[in-house]
């Protein structure tokens, strides 16, 4: 006699499929890898939104690749069904290979070698076995993807932050450098003679224009919140060189005015003692 049927389902957290949304907005490529049947994976995935098509591939099929292939696969396919240990380091070593960045995350000990592989091991703080957590960079206290994308979004703020700001420096330390420079080199040119007092007003005057903005500069938060900044350039330059051009000429516009704030200050204390003496 038939009794019942009993049907079970682990569904996504609610702010999954927003924080997958956010991650591809900010050029995060999210990927599932899972042991679940592929037609569960692929249900699941384009409930997040991390496919469209449906498509999932199997960790047979991907035995079956060539690296080369596997190379060409995973810059195509998002859904990984009944992998092994032994897929998830191919499918890591597929990305690498292709020039991505590659955070994985994992719980079980048999996600430790790809959570070591990977350029970021993201292991789970509250399911997460011993063994993974040793295995990977960072643990995730919460167990939630979300928070991976927030962390995102403030180190890519604070990196921000910083290009800002020795952008700012770059271009008045280099402008004051010039103007110094210039000013001794053209002294005569610009009416300024040895023995002036003007310099006396400099490091007052450091003071006053530069602490402001060093510190406003540093404590910019995104454009809105709850958005992840854009994809960071390539490379390792914190300042890109095509930036570099813009960094001279306002250090070259800073250098020009600076020469003739320098001369006429360093002529009014002359002009002053002279009254005095009269």
């Amino acid at each position: 006699m038939f009794a019942g049927l009993i049907g079970m389902i682990d569904p996504p957290r609610p702010e999954a499929r927003d924080a997958v949304a956010r991650a591809r907005s900010a050029g995060i490529r999210p990927l599932m890898i899972t042991g679940d049947h592929p037609r569960t994976a692929a249900v699941i995935a384009q409930e997040l939104g991390i496919i469209s098509d449906g498509r999932a591939i199997t960790g047979g099929e991907l035995e079956r690749l060539t690296p080369e292939a596997s190379q060409q696969m995973v810059a195509e396919v998002s859904v990984y069904a009944r992998v092994n240990p032994e897929h998830k380091l191919r499918i890591v070593d597929a990305l690498q290979r292709a020039g991505a960045v590659v955070a994985m995350t994992g719980d079980g000990v048999n996600d430790a070698p790809a959570l070591k592989k990977a350029d970021i091991g993201v292991a789970m703080g509250i399911t997460g076995t011993d063994v993974s957590k040793e295995a990977a960079d960072i643990v995730l206290a919460d167990d939630n993807f979300a928070t991976i994308v927030a962390a995102v979004e403030e180190g890519r703020a604070i990196f921000a932050n910083i290009r800002k700001f020795l952008r700012y420096l770059l271009s008045s330390n280099i402008g004051e450098v010039m103007t110094m420079f210039f000013g001794v080199l053209l002294a005569r040119q610009l009416g300024l003679r040895a023995g002036s007092d003007g310099g006396q007003e400099r490091g007052p005057a450091d003071v006053r224009t530069a602490g402001p903005p060093h510190g406003e500069l540093g404590c910019q938060q995104p454009v809105e919140p709850g958005a992840v900044p854009g994809r960071l350039p390539t490379g390792h330059l914190v300042v890109q060189l095509d930036q570099l051009s813009t960094v001279l000429i306002t250090s070259s516009i800073s250098s020009s005015s600076g020469q003739g704030q320098w001369s006429v200050a360093c002529e009014v204390p002359s002009v002053l003692r002279r009254r005095a003496r009269r």
